[in-house]
């Protein structure tokens, strides 16, 4: 990437996440050669008691930007009920699902609000019950 390219992905990703206000699941690293490297957590998503993270990079910002629009539209559209607020709060974990091609753990599901199930399911196929995802996903 050129210069002005890294900046302008920089600014993008720093952007959404302040208009989102999800800063709190961002990191970044700077390397030795002086590249960024942002990446948001999501631990405890794919498996029972693990940290974790994916990689924002310039080639999955549209997935990013797309998850966190879609959060803030649930949220906007949503009733007084607490269930259908706060979706963005969850965006970090939808994103690193859809980079994956693959749905959390079925334990994780009781702490997203139902409005987003159907958005973690579309992102992979079922997953088997075993040690690193011990629980079903609940039914509606």
């Amino acid at each position: 990437m050129t210069d002005t390219e890294t900046l302008a992905f920089i600014r993008s990703v720093l952007f959404l996440t302040r208009k989102h206000d999800i800063e709190d699941d961002l990191r970044w690293l700077v390397e030795e050669n002086g590249d960024i490297k942002f990446y948001v957590i999501c631990s405890d998503t794919f498996a029972w008691g693990c940290a974790d993270a994916e990689d924002i990079t310039p080639e999955n910002l549209p997935v990013f930007e797309q998850v966190c629009n879609e959060c803030e539209a649930l949220d906007a559209n949503g009733a007084d009920d607490i269930d259908h607020k706060f979706a963005i709060l969850y965006a970090a974990q939808l994103f690193a699902a859809r980079v994956r091609g693959m749905r959390p753990q079925g334990a994780c599901y009781k702490s997203y609000p139902k409005r987003m199930w159907h958005l973690f399911n579309a992102c992979g196929p079922e997953r088997l019950l075993n040690l690193i995802n011990p629980k079903p996903i609940p039914e509606i």
